[in-house]
């Protein structure tokens, strides 16, 4: 949570604002393998993604979390997800509220600057079920989202769909 002093006084606890990128081409997804230094999923897999920086567009900041993270530039980012589950997700009280953009282009143009993730991987969609526990946070769902929207079966932008694709 974001502790904040507001105009009047006030005091809250805001939640984060993060970018996801689904990076998909050739039938293939992007995972980086988060750093065993992280206190939340360290060793696990996830769609390369973090906090929107101050005075970022959404867009500009999966574009750059993608190159920090992977190496890899991406264009043209497409709204894909917005998740904003209140409640408990897993190790920390992070409450984000995540703006996830597809890219179905890549260019390896650099290695990953970012300490967070140790490596990037390309998995085939169609084996995606058996990193279904190696996978961090619900990104397993997003990708199965993906799936499904590739297969026509929802529309976008989705909303909160992890919680239709748990299964």
């Amino acid at each position: 949570m974001i502790s904040c002093t507001f105009d009047d006084g006030g005091k809250g606890n805001l939640r984060h604002v993060c970018v996801d990128s689904l990076v998909c081409v050739d039938e293939k997804v992007l995972l980086v393998k988060r750093s065993a230094k992280l206190s939340s999923a360290p060793g696990k897999y996830c769609m390369p993604g973090g906090y929107l920086d101050r005075n970022e567009f959404l867009g500009e900041g999966a574009v750059r979390e993608t190159k920090e993270e992977t190496g890899y530039e991406v264009e043209k980012p497409v709204l894909f997800q917005i998740r904003d589950y209140p409640g408990d997700l897993g190790d920390n009280d992070r409450q984000n509220v995540v703006f996830t953009f597809v890219f179905e282009n890549a260019k390896k143009i650099s290695e990953a600057v970012d300490w967070d993730s140790e490596e990037s991987i390309w998995v085939p969609l169609d084996s995606i079920d058996k990193m279904k526990d190696l996978i961090a946070f619900d990104h397993w769902q997003v990708i199965k989202a993906y799936i499904s929207y590739k297969k026509d079966i929802v529309d976008l932008p989705i909303i909160n769909a992890y919680l239709n694709f748990n299964k």
